[in-house]
Parts: C-alpha cells; sequence; structure tokens
C-alpha cells in the first residue's frame, strides 16, 4: 500500500475515515457509557437509595419494638408495684384485725369476769344467811 514515498491519497482518505469513526465511538462511549456503565451507575444510585429506605424502616421497626418492650417493662413494674401495696395494706388489715380481736376478746373475759364475781356474790349471800 504505501510505496516508497507516502501513503497514497487514497490510503489517507481511508485513514482519515478510520479516524473519524474513532472520534464517533469516542463520542457516543461519552454520550451512552461503556458498556452499559451509566446503566449500571443507576441502577447502583436505586440500590442504596432503596437500601437505605430499607434501613429506615427496620430502624423504625426496632424502634417501636423496643419501645414496646420498655412500656410492657413499665406496665409490669406498675403492676408489680401495685401487688405490693396490697400486700401491705393486707397485711396492716391483718393486724388491726387480730388488735380488734385481741381487744374483744379482752372484754369478753372482764364481762365473763364479772358475770362470775356477780354470782359468787349472789351464792355468798344466798348461803351466808
Amino acid at each position: 500500500m504505501t510505496g516508497e514515498n507516502g501513503p497514497t491519497a487514497r490510503e489517507f482518505d481511508m485513514l482519515r475515515d478510520d479516524v473519524s469513526a474513532v472520534k464517533q465511538r469516542l463520542s457516543a462511549i461519552d454520550d451512552h457509557g461503556t458498556r452499559g456503565v451509566v446503566g449500571l451507575t443507576v441502577q447502583i444510585t436505586e440500590l442504596i437509595r432503596e437500601f437505605n429506605e430499607f434501613k429506615l424502616q427496620v430502624m423504625t421497626r426496632f424502634t417501636s419494638h423496643d419501645s414496646l418492650h420498655e412500656k410492657e417493662e413499665r406496665e409490669r413494674a406498675e403492676v408489680a408495684k401495685k401487688a405490693i401495696e396490697e400486700v401491705r395494706q393486707e397485711r396492716a388489715q391483718r393486724k388491726n384485725a387480730r388488735r380488734w380481736l385481741a381487744s374483744f376478746a379482752a372484754a369478753a373475759v372482764l364481762a365473763l369476769c364479772a358475770v362470775i364475781t356477780l354470782l359468787v356474790y349472789i351464792l355468798q349471800s344466798l348461803h351466808g344467811h
């Protein structure tokens, strides 16, 4: 093709056409990306966005789940506190009831002693005359 004098006009035109075609392909690569890099970039960007949304949903779920456990724990503590207070009140009531019973028993014994004393006095006065 090339002679000793350099390329012919036809060879030069072919080379110019090849360079022009390469320039067009390079421009197309810039416009559309190489082998779908732009499409892959869009997909990765979408994946990152969806991952962040999923992460937010998971964090929201765990936060609400933890809040539920904290609420249940507070409710259990409140129930336990009420139960302890009820036991204390019941003990105080039983103690008070025992005091009343002891007082009533003592009053009954004193009344019985008074009756017995009266009976003894009456019996002595009847036999003593």
